[in-house]
């Protein structure tokens, strides 16, 4: 059956996936060269990222 997502809806979804690339792409980044972040810190960067992608797409779908 075919999906019934509009392509707002997919837009969306697209919005929300770069931001998550754009941050993924970020932390990697700041972690060149370092060979094991302290743990803390490396959760924290995650749960920062995670927010800042579902703040960016709530912002998307208002």
């Amino acid at each position: 059956m075919a999906d019934k997502r509009t392509i707002a809806e997919l837009a969306q979804d697209k919005a929300y996936l770069e931001t998550c690339l754009r941050e993924v792409n970020a932390e990697i980044a700041r972690r060149a060269g370092q060979t094991d972040p302290p743990e803390s810190e490396s959760d924290n960067r995650v749960e920062t990222a995670t927010d800042s992608a579902v703040e960016g797409r709530e912002r998307a779908t208002e």
